[in-house]
């Protein structure tokens, strides 16, 4: 009688080689959705700084115009501009309301 192969009782997959697939799998999800996420602050980032770019050439033209001393003040949150008060000899806050 021919010899029969021997039979393979593996059937499927075990419960460590799907656990290992799942992690693999939230593993990548995790850093797609990380990486989602960044995309959007870029862009906001990217606006905010052009924003300040126009700003700065603004407050630029117009203390040239006028002959007065404006400055920026950066602060770990925002930005301002100030104004130099030659009468006081200091840096002063712009108010909203007033112009350049």
């Amino acid at each position: 009688m021919p010899a029969r192969p021997p039979i393979s009782r593996q059937h499927g997959f075990s419960l460590l080689e799907l656990l290992v697939v799942l992690v693999i799998l939230a593993i990548m999800a995790a850093t797609a959705m990380i990486s989602v996420g960044t995309l959007g602050s870029d862009d906001e980032l990217q606006r905010e700084s052009l924003r300040l770019e126009a700003l700065m050439r603004l407050a630029g033209e117009e203390a040239l115009m006028q002959g007065r001393d404006l400055g920026l003040y950066i602060e770990e949150d925002r930005y301002r501009f100030m104004l130099y008060s030659r009468d006081e000899q200091r840096w002063l806050p712009m108010d909203a309301d007033r112009s350049f």
